[in-house]
């Protein structure tokens, strides 16, 4: 008999309205905004109602957790606690608090977390990571992530074992870089680097930087080891480690060394950081608004010597954004990194954020080859090239973007034209020398892409450039009869390409190979050399079919 069909069983034998008892359960499942299960809320309303419910459940199977699989059974497993999450303080929609606390649990088959609300937490006084527990009737259900996750119901028990069958639990150092990239924070060496706020501190270690929320008193400039941390997002989605009650620390004697900064081409979406290099550049502040609240915004162009990025400062941070000068050098500590619409790394000035100086030399980055460009893969470049092939415009992550295909006398490279340089790309034909500066690239598996941003510099046919020819391979339709000037001695056709049109010019010698085209034909030009904007000269290597 399922506990269900128990208690349904109780009401009927006291003589109770079911249509009344079965709406008091839906009303209890709402008022706890489904953090219970519909037989918690029976097992609730039945006694409210006065109904004596007594344990009657036959002694269920102990199982291994890699056996449990259905989501809504009755489970009884034994585990050792591994981890302990919580308790994480929250708020219901009617404003009453609840919190939550998630224990980790493993046998020999597998990993599983248990869910605890509110007073179910007193189950778990006097227990600590390493402990081995019973766990009796628990109920599964389907995680956030999908994956299957105990939850303490209304008759689940929980007790200390000897769990003998269990393996030993060996916690294992989780450093700072692997906890952004998903590790479990079951042991970390850290310094304590700085006190942002009450029990809020920045520490690190040797591979980075990251905030702490601790129910400890921790000192500045000394070291500790902790156990049984957990990660929490606040409300912008950005990771802070916790130290709560049920995690451990002692000094750690030695010091750990944590690097000053990190350097622009190093850094990694999603973390916390500090950098330094020469201001570049600086907007304006500006309004936004962002859920109905209006909302300061100003940004910055930092530069140091591996690369250039954007940060920027929101509301009250826009106060040390006013006292950073464009050509100075400046340390920005604990700032958030993000990845950009367009692939790039930016980062944002917050309340955890603090200015310093520091002194930065950027030296001067010439223009380089394509082919330099492949073999090197810095991170931010300058280049000259020619325009060989242009897309239409397009949105892409919510933002309009041009795709351009650049080639020099190397190579030739896929670039993206981002926002408002997309917008100044309307302006731009094959054929076009471009001289690029600060753009960066990105490479996805083997292809390697050029992103021309609001950071960089695009000057189109710049005076006193070299001279730059590229080969043009592609089917064209033919716009126009071809024209011979005497004078020049040469014979034009104009062509369309895509959405581009263009000159097919042939000297001389080379004349017959376009002399005799029509509008209408569509012509295949191979070894074609771009000269100029819109023109393809027709070379003694051209073949036109």
């Amino acid at each position: 008999m399922t506990p269900m069909s128990e208690i349904y069983r109780r009401i009927k034998e006291a003589g109770l309205d079911i249509d009344e008892f079965e709406r008091k359960v839906e009303e209890k499942v709402e008022e706890f905004e489904g953090l219970i299960s519909k037989e918690g809320a029976a097992y609730i309303v039945a006694r409210e109602m006065g109904v004596d419910l007594e344990e009657d459940y036959e002694k269920e199977r102990k199982m291994r957790i890699s056996e449990i699989r259905d989501e809504g059974e009755s489970v009884t497993i034994e585990g050792r606690i591994i981890h302990i999450q919580g308790p994480r303080e929250f708020s219901y929609k009617n404003g009453r608090k609840g919190r939550v606390v998630s224990v980790y649990l493993l046998d020999k088959t597998g990993e599983i977390r248990l869910t605890l609300w509110n007073e179910q937490e007193k189950n778990l006084e006097g227990l600590r990571v390493g402990d081995c527990i019973k766990l009796s009737r628990a109920r599964v259900r389907r995680g956030l992530g999908g994956s299957l996750e105990l939850y303490y119901s209304w008759d689940t028990k929980l007790e200390r074992t000897e769990c003998k069958e269990v393996p030993e639990y060996r916690p294992t150092r989780s450093k700072i870089v692997e906890i952004y990239e998903g590790k479990r924070p079951e042991v970390v060496l850290f310094n304590v680097i700085e006190k942002v706020r009450e029990n809020t501190y920045i520490i690190g270690d040797e591979t980075g930087i990251i905030p702490l929320v601790s129910i400890f008193d921790l000192e500045v400039g000394k070291s500790y080891l902790a156990r049984n941390l957990y990660v929490v997002r606040n409300k912008f989605g950005q990771i802070e480690l916790h130290l709560g009650k049920y995690s451990e620390l002692e000094d750690y004697g030695s010091k750990i060394d944590v690097p000053s900064r990190t350097k622009i081409s190093d850094l990694l979406p999603g973390v916390m950081a500090s950098v330094a290099g020469i201001v570049e550049n600086k907007t304006g502040i500006r309004e936004t608004e962002i859920d109905g609240v209006k909302r300061r915004v100003a940004d910055i162009t930092l530069r140091d010597e591996t690369g250039v990025m954007r940060v920027t400062f929101w509301d009250e941070s826009v106060r040390d954004w006013e006292k950073i000068d464009i050509g100075k050098s400046v340390k920005l500590n604990a700032i958030y990194t993000k990845l950009g619409l367009g692939g790039e790394i930016e980062a944002s000035y917050t309340e955890y954020s603090s200015l310093s100086s520091f002194d930065v030399r950027t030296p001067p980055v010439g223009f380089l080859k394509i082919r330099e460009i492949r073999e090197i893969l810095p991170p931010i470049v300058n280049l000259r090239a020619r325009v060989i092939q242009k897309g239409e415009e397009e949105e892409r992550f919510g933002v309009r973007r041009t795709h351009l295909i650049l080639g020099d006398d190397t190579g030739r490279i896929s670039s993206y034209f981002w926002r408002d340089k997309s917008e100044f790309a309307r302006g731009i034909e094959i054929g076009d020398l471009l001289s690029i500066t600060d753009a960066y690239i990105q490479k996805r598996g083997e292809r390697i892409y050029l992103n021309v941003g609001p950071n960089s510099g695009v000057e189109v046919n710049p005076p006193g450039a070299e001279i730059i020819e590229v080969q043009f391979d592609g089917v064209l339709e033919v716009i126009s009869n071809p024209v011979t000037t005497e004078e020049e001695m040469t014979c034009r056709v104009g062509a369309r390409f895509g959405g581009n049109v263009l000159e097919l010019v042939a000297e001389r010698e080379e004349m017959d190979k376009i002399l005799m085209l029509r509008r209408g034909d569509v012509i295949r030009v191979k070894g074609g050399r771009i000269v100029g904007r819109g023109k393809i000269l027709v070379s003694k290597e051209t073949e036109v079919l």
